[in-house]
């Protein structure tokens, strides 16, 4: 997360198929934490940090 989001913590980010997995690792697991679809703003969601850009947000008829 720090080098594309600039967002120093221990989560990581996987896209496939169209939703991005935020997941987490420890010694011996990988937790994924939350997935979401490629159109949800999941750094908004977890973070309250707003990347999505205002002609994404008209495109899609977010508010």
């Amino acid at each position: 997360m720090q080098e594309k989001y600039g967002l120093d913590c221990e989560y990581y980010v996987l896209f496939a198929e169209h939703n991005y997995f935020v997941y987490r690792t420890t010694e011996d697991m990988v937790i994924i934490l939350e997935i979401f679809h490629e159109r949800e703003d999941f750094m908004y969601q977890m973070f309250g940090i707003v990347t999505t850009s205002q002609e994404t947000i008209d495109y899609w008829g977010e508010e």
